[in-house]
């Protein structure tokens, strides 16, 4: 099995991976939750999209490098 990554220059086709894991939704479905409360309670200061909580999240980690 060729791994996703060794060939950069190929793209994936939209079904090639596996679905994830019910425990990985649980946990994908939970940081979601989580974080948007939090950027709501913060007032949505990038905008009330999920690009901007993200956005927002990683700043807030300070996590960026610019």
């Amino acid at each position: 099995m060729v791994h996703p990554m060794d060939n950069q220059d190929r793209e994936l086709e939209p079904n090639s991976l596996p679905p994830p894991s019910p425990h990985l939704r649980r946990v994908i479905a939970d940081f979601y939750r989580n974080t948007m409360d939090g950027y709501m309670e913060a007032g949505f200061p990038f905008g009330n999209t999920v690009d901007a909580m993200l956005i927002w999240f990683e700043f807030g980690l300070k996590t960026t490098s610019n």
